[in-house]
This record gives C-alpha cells, sequence and structure tokens, in this order.
C-alpha cells in the first residue's frame, strides 16, 4: 500500500510514558461503551471502533509522549498492509508541541488475539523506517503500546513501539491479582493504565486489600521520590496523581 513520507521522530525521554507530549486540543473524549458510567479519565482518549456490536473486543491503547508526527497504523497480514486508523497529533510539529495536552490516546478495538502490526509516520518534516510491532488483545482488555519518540542529536531521530502486557478492564478471576502486580511492573507507564483500568471497571475493591495498600504506596510522597529515582518529575506526578484517583474511586464505593 502506497502511503506518505514515513518518519522516525523525536523527542528521547525514554523509559516509559515520557508524559511529555504536548498533544492536540482538539481531540474526542471517548469511553468504551461499557464503561461509560465510570468516572472519565485524565487526558484525551480518541475510540476507533469498527467491530460488529456484541462481539468479543480486546483493545489496542496506542499513546506517546514528546510525539511530534501524525502515524497511521495498519495490520499486517500475509505481508499485506490494511490501514486501520491515523493518529492525528496536529497539523505541524509546532502545533503538536505547543498545544496544552501531555498525553494523547488512541484506542483501537481488535477481535481477541494475537497481530502483527505497522506504525508509519506521516509529517512531511521526518523521513525514516515504519515500525513494526506484535501485540496479542484478550477480551475486555487494554494493550498499551507507548510511541517513544528519541532524538538522539538535532539532527538524528528514531522510534519504536513499546508494548506492555494486556490489563484487565472488567471483573475477571484474575482481575486484582493481575492489577496489583501490574502496579508494581518495571514501567511506570504499566503502572499508571493498570490504575485507568481499575478505575474504568467500575471493581468494588476492598480499602484494605493488597491493591490499594498499593495505590497508597504509589500516591504517597515517598512513592513518588522513589519514582523521580528513575524517571522524570512529570511522569512521576502523573503516576501519584491516578494512584491518588484511584483511591478516591476505592473510598466513594465505601458503604
Amino acid at each position: 500500500m502506497a502511503r506518505g513520507p514515513m518518519l522516525p521522530i523525536a523527542t528521547k525521554r525514554g523509559r516509559l510514558h515520557r508524559f511529555r507530549c504536548p498533544l492536540l486540543g482538539l481531540v474526542v473524549l471517548l469511553l468504551v461503551g461499557a464503561c461509560a458510567a465510570t468516572p472519565p479519565p485524565t487526558s484525551p482518549l480518541v475510540l476507533f471502533d469498527k467491530l460488529p456490536a456484541g462481539a468479543d473486543k480486546g483493545y489496542l491503547e496506542i499513546y506517546c509522549t514528546d510525539c511530534l508526527s501524525n502515524f497511521s497504523i495498519f495490520q499486517l497480514d500475509n505481508g499485506k498492509e490494511t490501514l486501520i486508523t491515523t493518529f492525528m497529533i496536529g497539523k505541524t510539529v509546532a502545533g503538536a508541541t505547543q498545544s496544552t495536552e501531555r498525553l494523547k490516546r488512541l484506542r483501537i478495538a481488535q477481535p481477541p488475539g494475537g497481530a502483527e502490526y505497522v506504525a508509519a509516520a506521516t509529517s512531511p518534516a521526518f523521513k525514516g523506517l515504519p515500525q513494526r510491532f506484535t501485540a496479542s488483545t484478550a477480551k475486555d482488555h487494554i494493550t498499551p503500546i507507548r510511541m517513544e519518540f528519541i532524538r538522539h542529536t538535532n539532527v538524528s531521530l528514531d522510534w519504536k513501539a513499546v508494548v506492555g502486557p494486556p490489563l484487565p478492564l472488567t471483573t475477571a478471576s484474575t482481575f486484582i491479582e493481575s492489577l496489583t502486580s501490574a502496579l508494581s511492573a518495571p514501567d511506570w507507564g504499566t503502572r499508571w493504565y493498570a490504575v485507568e483500568a481499575l478505575i474504568m471497571s467500575g471493581e468494588q475493591i476492598p480499602g484494605d486489600s493488597p491493591l490499594a495498600q498499593r495505590l497508597t504506596e504509589l500516591s504517597s510522597e515517598d512513592g513518588y521520590k522513589a519514582c523521580v529515582e528513575h524517571e522524570d518529575v512529570f511522569d512521576c506526578a502523573l503516576v501519584r496523581d491516578e494512584a491518588t484517583r484511584g483511591l478516591k474511586a476505592i473510598a466513594a464505593q465505601s458503604p
């Protein structure tokens, strides 16, 4: 399939979210239908869902910070690329970097299972190779995929896809265990998404559970200080704030 210029990009911040990406302000805030009654997420979310109503669905959640290019997502099947959708950051690099939103998210509904995908940057200011990645989806789960934009020098740019583990959106026998484990993942971005999955699920969590205790640790000053030893200050503040939001959701469920 013919495409416009494909581009690598970036600003290195590396390890996880790099929630530094200023984003396009004109973003549609959408939630998965089953979760519509839950509290809204802390950042804009665009939902792309072309699957039939009632079909089993998992979700790829593609997000970026320090993002400096629009890019298209293709599914790869027997060597053939099929366009899924295009992730619009802004009309220009300046427009992307001057926007006030720090985190941009695209949620793509997919049938449960594994598949290969291609991300091809489309902003003409950058030139480079498309990024190929494999991701698995599970029913009623989010699979977070961070598009990491890396600046080596002023003229040397790169990017890559970092795929996280599927995180449950709805109650399952391993729901609590899965999220408790994810809250201690090496990737702080996975920790952020674990709290997001908890809030969206609406699941009632005991205030004295290990999951709630872990949220308390992440929302504390000590948890924040532990984060900044490895990550950026803004990234750590975002994880701390999301953990605080999760604790408030748990407290709101108490009789």
